[in-house]
């Protein structure tokens, strides 16, 4: 068949294309990067964006990407318009080995929720405009990265920050949301601490943004090989220590990787060592006592032993007065059968 059509391709593009050429995307991006450096890549409002740029910014947010810890072949999402963002986020996905999933900025809060759980994405990229909608729903995905971007991130300093003053506050644009765009961090000795409720006993001026609705404490807190640290307590609070990964002893009770160590009020210190040879990463969590005893088992908290009888009874037969829940590959998750015991309330 005559192939007419290659009359109209213009210089320097091939009639035919060679399929061993690039041995991934990534190659192709970054062989781009290198012949086409100087040239413009895309322009958006009259700015314009060089492969070189492009190459630069990219390279940027890809090693932050993988300085999350995403592990390879992660799923990140991309809920961007038409913006040089979009491509600057795609390429750094490509690079830093990671999957792409691309979201349409129009979704509904259902249909977003949805796409994420199905993806098992793990971390976003999102414009502003459309991160109260992501607010709504991702308290129940695996998502545990958001990166925000606004309208003129990348439309130059001045023009830029024009665009994104008017899209926020002239034409009202972005819902509000809710984001701590930088937790406190607290070092404790070789101890780092990210605080991501209340404050830590001592550090009050260091107190986490978020909303809370009942007096909390909860920080990330991470131990070097070898180290140990004494971490002060509010005796009014019950405390829990989450081992998320490594081992260590909690006031010489040695706890393992995915236990937790509790500890009742009228405490006001615990000293935490690192038993592991890496890196131990803690959950602690603390708060004022429920007034009345509790029973936990699973993922239910009630009264007494028959009410979690009965509640895992609904839930397994997905009755609708108890919302779902989706692991990360987005299948049901039974109740697992109750243990031969009477469950005993917790007081």
């Amino acid at each position: 068949m005559e192939r007419i059509w290659l009359k109209n391709y213009p210089p320097g593009v091939p009639h035919d294309i060679d399929t061993e050429q690039y041995k991934s995307l990534t190659d192709l991006l970054e062989t781009a990067f290198r012949k086409h450096g100087s040239s413009p890549f895309s322009v958006c409002m009259n700015q314009w964006m060089s492969y070189s740029e492009l190459d630069e910014l990219s390279s940027a947010l890809g090693a932050w990407l993988q300085n999350q810890g995403l592990l390879p072949g992660a799923r990140v999402a991309i809920m961007l318009p038409n913006l040089p963002q979009f491509a600057v986020t795609m390429a750094a996905i490509l690079r830093a080995g990671y999957t792409c999933v691309n979201v349409n900025p129009l979704y509904t809060a259902r249909e977003l929720e949805h796409q994420l759980k199905d993806s098992g994405t793990t971390a976003i990229v999102i414009l502003e405009n459309f991160a109260s909608t992501l607010q709504q729903v991702i308290a129940q995905t695996s998502v545990q990265h958001v990166v925000l971007t606004s309208i003129g991130d990348l439309l130059g300093p001045w023009y830029g920050r024009w665009m994104s003053f008017a899209v926020r506050h002239l034409a009202k644009m972005v819902p509000e949301f809710e984001h701590q765009s930088d937790l406190p961090r607290v070092k404790l000795g070789e101890v780092s601490a990210t605080v991501f409720a209340g404050a830590l006993v001592g550090h009050e001026n260091q107190r986490a943004a978020t909303k809370l609705f009942s007096p909390l404490v909860g920080a990330e807190i991470r131990l070097p090989a070898g180290a140990s640290a004494e971490v002060t307590l509010n005796p009014n609070f019950e405390h829990g220590f989450l081992v998320v990964q490594g081992q260590v002893s909690v006031d010489e009770q040695v706890v393992e990787l995915h236990l937790t160590s509790y500890h009742q009020t009228g405490k006001d210190a615990v000293r935490l060592t690192n038993l592991s040879d890496g890196e131990t990463i803690l959950i602690m969590l603390g708060g004022e006592p429920f007034e009345e005893p509790i029973v936990m088992w699973w993922n239910f908290i009630e009264r007494s032993h028959d009410e979690i009888v009965e509640a895992r009874q609904l839930w397994n037969a997905h009755d609708s007065g108890i919302p779902e829940f989706f692991d990360h590959i987005g299948s049901r998750t039974p109740a697992p059968e109750l243990p031969n015991v009477t469950l005993r309330a917790r007081l």
